[in-house]
C-alpha cells in the first residue's frame, strides 16, 4: 500500500495546479481506502460464515463514478503523459488487489473464478463482435458518406434510410434477422457451411453494423462539407482532380471530425454488443442476462464492469488519437 501511496504523490507532485494534485491523490487514497478495508470486512465475514456472500453496496459503485468525474475534471487541462500516468496508477492499484487475492472473498470476485474460462470466452467474444462490426460499417460507411457529399440529391435519401434503422429497437432488430437469415441458411448450402443461421453471430454482427453506420456517414458528411472552400478552390486551381482533391486535400481536412465519428461508433456498439447474447451471439451481456435471471447484482456487475471500462478505454484512445489528429492538422508536431 505504501508503493501506491508514494507513487501518487510522486505522480502529482509533477503536475502543475495545486487543485489537480490535491485532487488526484486524495481519490487514489480514497480507492485504496475502499478496497483494502471492503477485502479485510469480507475475510473476517468469510471466517465466520463460510457460505455468506460480501458485495458491495451500491454506495460503493456511486463513490467510483464520482471518483472517475473528479478524476476527469482533473485531467482534462493536462498533457497525455500525466493521463497515462494516472490511469496506470488506477489500473496497477486495482490490478494489485485483485491479483493480490484481498478482494477474494468478495462476491464478484468469487463469481469470477467460478467462470473465468467462460468470462475470458465471452469478453474474447464482445471485443470481437464489436471492433469486427464498427471495421465493417466503416468500410460501408466511407462511400456512403462521400456519396452524399458529392451527390446531394442522394443526400436525404441515404440519411433517411439510416434513421429508420437507428429508430428500430435493438432487440426488435436481431428478432427481425432471425426469420429472414434462417431461411437464406436453411436453402443455401454456402451460407449453411459459413455458420450463417437465424441465432448467433451473424444477426448480431448485422445489426451491430447498420446500427454503427449512422454517426459514421453523418460524421464523414458534415466533416467534407466544413472543408474551407478557399482549401478547394486553391487545390483545384494546383491542376488537382476529384480524386485528388478529396484523399489529398478534404480527407486530410476533416479527420478530426471522421475520427469523432468513429468513437461514436465504437462506444455505441461496445454497448450493444451486449444484446446480442439474448440470440445466442455470446458476449458479456450473458452475465447480465443470466444475473438478472438470478437476482445477483455481482454477477450483473461481472459483465457490466468489464463492459464499461472497455467503453471507456477506446473512448480515451480515439480521443487521444483525434488530439494528435488535430494537432497534425493545426500544423504541430
Amino acid at each position: 500500500m505504501e508503493l501506491f501511496i508514494l507513487l501518487s504523490i510522486f505522480l502529482n507532485l509533477i503536475l502543475k495546479k495545486n487543485k489537480e494534485c490535491i485532487n488526484i491523490s486524495t481519490t487514489v487514497l480514497i480507492v485504496i481506502l475502499f478496497l483494502y478495508s471492503g477485502g479485510s470486512y469480507a475475510k473476517e465475514v468469510f471466517l465466520s460464515n463460510h457460505i455468506a456472500r460480501i458485495s458491495f453496496a451500491s454506495g460503493f459503485w456511486i463513490s467510483l463514478f464520482f471518483i472517475y468525474v473528479i478524476v476527469i475534471d482533473s485531467l482534462k487541462n493536462t498533457k497525455p503523459v500525466y493521463k497515462i500516468g494516472v490511469v496506470l496508477l488506477f489500473l496497477l492499484v486495482f490490478t494489485f488487489f485483485t491479483v493480490g487475492g484481498f478482494l477474494d472473498k468478495i462476491d464478484i470476485m468469487r463469481e469470477f473464478y467460478v467462470r473465468k474460462s467462460r468470462f475470458i470466452s465471452e469478453i474474447s467474444t464482445h471485443m470481437y463482435l464489436s471492433f469486427a462490426s464498427v471495421l465493417a460499417a466503416s468500410i460501408i460507411s466511407f462511400p456512403l458518406g462521400v456519396l452524399a457529399y458529392k451527390k446531394r440529391k442522394t443526400t436525404q435519401k441515404i440519411f433517411a434510410i439510416l434513421n429508420i434503422f437507428q429508430t428500430i429497437p435493438s432487440i426488435a432488430m436481431f428478432g427481425a434477422l432471425i426469420l429472414p437469415l434462417a431461411y437464406l441458411s436453411k436453402h443455401s448450402r454456402v451460407l449453411s457451411s459459413m455458420g450463417i443461421s437465424g441465432i448467433g453471430f451473424a444477426p448480431a454482427f448485422i445489426a451491430l453494423v447498420v446500427y454503427a453506420m449512422l454517426p459514421l456517414v453523418r460524421n464523414i458528411y458534415s466533416g467534407l462539407r466544413n472543408v474551407p472552400e478557399d482549401a478547394k478552390q486553391a487545390s483545384m486551381g494546383m491542376g488537382m482532380n476529384g480524386i485528388q482533391l478529396l484523399f489529398m486535400v478534404e480527407i486530410p481536412l476533416a479527420i478530426v471530425e471522421i475520427l469523432t465519428g468513429l468513437k461514436i461508433s465504437l462506444v455505441q456498439t461496445i454497448g450493444n454488443a451486449a444484446l446480442a447474447a439474448l440470440i445466442g451471439a455470446g458476449g458479456l451481456g450473458v452475465f447480465i442476462f443470466q444475473g438478472l435471471g438470478e437476482a445477483s447484482s455481482s454477477l450483473i456487475m461481472l459483465g457490466v464492469l468489464p463492459l464499461v471500462f472497455i467503453a471507456i478505454t477506446a473512448e480515451y484512445i480515439m480521443n487521444v488519437i483525434i488530439m494528435f489528429a488535430s494537432k497534425r492538422m493545426n500544423g504541430y508536431d
